[in-house]
């Protein structure tokens, strides 16, 4: 389970001595105190679930820092930026 974390907090959080560099409004920060992405992680799915049956995807995995460590941001790519282009090449989404 991962908490989304607001985009400022994120761009304060150091890794490796360094502040992460965020500060894009396209972007879904996330913070699992276990372990951050790693490269292959990769555009891999941030989702939620809407409903009992129903999961949507709301960000691909994009950027990371210090791999696989405690307490460092992942930053996920936001899809509703691109939802326009999604639903025409794939169609709107179901209700629940």
């Amino acid at each position: 389970m991962l908490d989304v974390i607001n985009v400022t907090h994120c761009s304060t959080l150091k890794t490796d001595n360094k502040l992460m560099n965020v500060s894009t409004s396209n972007v879904i920060c996330t913070l699992n105190p276990t372990k951050n992405n790693c490269l292959i992680d990769g555009g891999g799915p941030l989702l939620i679930q809407l409903c009992p049956n129903r999961w949507v995807l709301i960000g691909t995995a994009s950027s990371w820092q210090d791999c696989g460590q405690e307490n460092v941001p992942g930053i996920y790519t936001k899809v509703s930026d691109y939802r326009q282009w999604i639903d025409a090449k794939t169609g709107p989404e179901e209700d629940c």
